[in-house]
């Protein structure tokens, strides 16, 4: 406390406990929001096709680059079926087919990588060794991050042409607002 004028002034606001999470603020955080989620239709066949056909395709199309694609394929074939597959399938069914595919594919692989990993690292070695994970794990995420994005897009190029989607409508650019207004004046 300070005295301004013989009049005892607080510096700090008491403290009530707002830095000490709550059940509230734990239970907002770790449940999904109330508001209702719009569902939309995923078309299964063309999902499935285009999830399996994107490494290929990728791979197929830059393997010429000292077959880094191709070996992109060896490594993250499986997490991107397992983990990019279910990641990618929610944000079409909650968001529609105009979902930020590269955004979603870059976190199931930041999310599902080092996940991955560990569980590769337990099931061939039986233990962890904490040198070596840590180096596959920094490797798989260097490589893997510029992949997810390629993978993400070429995925949803994919999916838009195989399941007949129509591309979202272009937003007006200033030429457009600018010629709207003056045919309106004239």
């Amino acid at each position: 406390m300070s005295g301004i004028a013989g009049k005892s002034v607080p510096i700090l606001p008491p403290f009530r406990g707002a830095l000490i999470p709550t059940k509230p603020m734990l239970k907002l955080a770790l449940l999904p929001s109330p508001k209702p989620v719009s569902h939309h239709k995923v078309a299964a066949g063309p999902f499935a096709i285009a999830l399996i056909a994107t490494p290929l395709l990728v791979a197929l199309l830059g393997f010429w680059v000292v077959l880094i694609p191709v070996a992109a394929v060896l490594f993250g074939g499986i997490p991107w079926l397992i983990i990019g597959g279910p990641v990618l399938w929610m944000g079409i069914a909650r968001s529609g087919p105009n979902v930020d595919f590269v955004g979603r594919s870059v976190v199931a692989h930041l999310l599902g990588t080092p996940i991955f990993v560990l569980t590769y690292e337990i099931a061939v070695l039986g233990h962890i060794e904490w040198d070596s994970l840590l180096a596959i794990m920094a490797f798989m995420l260097m490589f893997g991050l510029l992949f997810s994005m390629i993978w993400g897009a070429v995925f949803g190029w994919l999916y838009k042409r195989f399941a007949k989607i129509e591309p979202r409508p272009k937003d007006p650019d200033i030429r457009d607002i600018l010629e709207n207004s003056v045919e309106k004046e004239v």
